[in-house]
């Protein structure tokens, strides 16, 4: 962990015995250099009461709901911020968790959001600023979802995505908005020194897939390369 370069997410969780005997576990949760998650169970102790909640590189920490940990967050907030800005200054979405949520429980509630914003002439630059993030990383989650399945194979399915991932981050030096364009550019320097190493026997994969077969990896390789690579 101390050559980890990224920041460290952590898991707190508590569990009781079936005697009534308290523990508490922490877990970390990071990516090397190569992008590997790693997940390193730091502490597992008995955790006698009072529970009333009386490290640099966090980066979150999940906990559960007990109203205990409110006072452990905010102790934990002070302290790691003191020796190490966190981003965002530890602020978490909740607010605008808590305003989706509201506005979007019911019709009348979204239809009078809407109004409010158009009566008062109001810009939703934040909002589309958070929409321009999350179209642009639905690519990444869907295929991240594809291949941490292990009910089927994935290696015919390599090249077809990475290749869906260069076209999302190449249209990314264009989009309209900044966010967009800031995240994407180390992504791309990333993506393109791992891209320089490319498994060509996964490559090959390709062709026993019958949506694609030789035809498609042709084209790709003729598009990607010069047309005597293949």
């Amino acid at each position: 962990m101390e050559s980890c370069k990224s920041r460290i997410c952590l898991t707190c969780d508590g569990w009781t015995t079936c005697t009534s005997h308290c523990y508490y576990a922490l877990t970390s949760h990071f990516t090397d250099d190569d992008w590997k998650l790693h997940s390193l169970l730091l502490n597992f102790r008995r955790f006698p009461p009072p529970h009333d909640g009386e490290s640099e590189k966090v980066f979150s920490i999940t906990l559960d709901n007990a109203s205990s940990n409110v006072r452990m967050v905010e102790k934990l907030k002070r302290d790691l911020h003191s020796s190490s800005p966190l981003p965002l200054d530890g602020n978490s979405v909740t607010k605008l968790r808590k305003i989706v949520k509201y506005v979007d429980s019911s019709d009348f509630r979204l239809i009078n959001f809407e109004k409010a914003k158009n009566d008062r002439g109001l810009e939703s630059k934040e909002w589309d600023t958070i929409q321009n993030i999350c179209d642009f990383l639905e690519p990444f989650y869907h295929i991240f979802k594809l291949f941490s399945c292990s009910k089927y194979p994935t290696s015919n399915l390599y090249l077809y995505c990475i290749v869906c991932l260069e076209k999302v981050l190449t249209e990314s030096h264009t989009d309209p908005s900044d966010a967009v364009r800031m995240m994407a550019t180390p992504m791309w320097k990333n993506f393109d020194k791992y891209w320089s190493d490319h498994s060509m026997v996964l490559s090959f994969a390709l062709t026993l897939d019958p949506r694609f077969k030789i035809t498609y990896l042709t084209n790709l390789y003729f598009m990607l390369y010069v047309p005597t690579a293949v």
